[in-house]
């Protein structure tokens, strides 16, 4: 910021610089930012609204099937962020699905409530077969934008990118940052006061809503999205697209899809190489790379005594003015 100097140097009305606690036009606020959030913010603070935890980014996963080396990968970037500073939260979002995809709409939707309760500023959801960088997060984050994807880049190519692509327009990698008419929806960031526009539910019910609906729904509030083609992600599996299979196929992977997901042990190991001796309580006993700590363990605690506690003690400044009216009555 300017110094006062510096602003009448510049032609500035001495009267509009606020320089101090008593001038007619400063108003008191005490919004705690972390020396971290304050870093981050820099520039944006000018126009930055206030918010409790200013980047701070709820990762709603939408199931638990996860694709080898995709658990392992999230979890490090999640790491990643804390040892920076960043206020982070990570919830799988239970798949209820029996036909596929047939409960993808409400999962969407439980995790877009979840990230408005917990007051997060940002939501990022992301699929089982994303494959992410240490960075993806912090890189779409930079642009402050409300609606950025990362560039998807298809590892399997089940289908060719002339036939089915991944975007609206078609994108390059590493060229910028470009807005599109829809786009694979396999990882999202929002910041999430674009839910007050389209509301929580924007996701539809059951097989909920696809690629162009939720673009088309987003623009329709001035929204927009951009997809970051020099954040690039792989990902380990196609877009699904159930209307390019034969019917035969179709109930052939309903089948399998069905079985693996009630009865497969999920794929949670650690990075290649990991040695659990050397972790330090990273790895759990049944294999799992657990370096956030083993939720398991915290969501299973016992109910605590709920017996009524003694009411808190009073702090100074009570106990002075309590004081001060014993004294007064004594002396009457």
């Amino acid at each position: 910021m300017p110094t006062k100097a510096q602003l009448l140097d510049l032609g500035a009305d001495e009267r509009n610089i606020i320089d101090r606690e008593t001038h007619p036009a400063f108003s008191e606020s005490s919004v705690p930012l972390t020396s971290h959030e304050i870093k981050w913010l820099g520039a944006k603070g000018l126009y930055h609204l206030c918010h409790l935890r200013p980047m701070s980014v709820f990762v709603a996963v939408i199931g638990n099937m996860w694709v080898e080396h995709g658990h392992h990968r999230l979890q490090d970037m999640l790491v990643s962020m804390e040892t920076k500073g960043y206020t982070v939260a990570i919830e799988e979002i239970k798949d209820g699905c029996v036909l596929p995809m047939d409960h993808m709409g409400q999962m969407r939707t439980e995790a877009t409530y979840l990230a408005l309760d917990s007051g997060a500023e940002w939501l990022f959801m992301v699929e089982n077969d994303v494959l992410l960088e240490l960075d993806t997060l912090e890189r779409l984050m930079a642009w402050d934008f409300p609606v950025v994807f990362p560039y998807i880049n298809d590892l399997e190519q089940r289908y060719s990118t002339d036939v089915l692509p991944l975007s609206g327009p078609r994108l390059k990698p590493r060229t910028g940052l470009y807005p599109v008419l829809w786009a694979v929806n396999s990882a999202m960031l929002f910041n999430t006061r674009v839910f007050n526009a389209v509301g929580p539910d924007v996701w539809g019910d059951h097989y909920g809503i696809n690629e162009y609906q939720l673009a088309q729904k987003l623009n329709h509030v001035g929204h927009r999205i951009y997809v970051d083609t020099n954040t690039v992600v792989d990902v380990a599996r196609s877009p699904t697209r159930h209307r390019a299979w034969t019917w035969d196929e179709l109930w052939d992977h309903t089948r399998k899809s069905f079985d693996k997901s009630r009865n497969e042990e999920r794929d949670r190991r650690p990075p290649p190489g990991m040695d659990p001796a050397f972790t330090n309580g990273q790895i759990a006993p049944s294999g799992a790379y657990v370096p956030l700590g083993r939720s398991l363990t915290r969501s299973h605690q016992p109910f605590t005594d709920r017996t009524p506690q003694a009411a808190p003690s009073l702090n100074r400044a009570e106990r002075r003015r309590l004081k001060r009216a014993e004294n007064h009555a004594n002396s009457d």
